[in-house]
């Protein structure tokens, strides 16, 4: 049985950029909506906490 060759290096170089694909784009694009949907929420509990007239911070409603 034969040893690979370590010294070939036509893959790939050091310091060249992998390429970017699809599933990039779709962890990209579901990380964007995931802080959009955080925001909404806390948008959200703040104006019902104005609507019943108490007090709101980032840990919810506080009674």
């Amino acid at each position: 049985m034969s040893q690979p060759d370590l010294t070939n290096q036509s893959r790939t170089s050091m310091g060249q950029k992998p390429k970017s694909n699809i599933y990039i784009g779709l962890l990209g694009m579901s990380a964007m909506c995931l802080a959009l949907g955080c925001l909404f929420l806390i948008i959200e509990l703040n104006r019902y906490a104005a609507d019943a007239g108490i007090s709101s911070g980032w840990f919810g409603v506080v009674k």
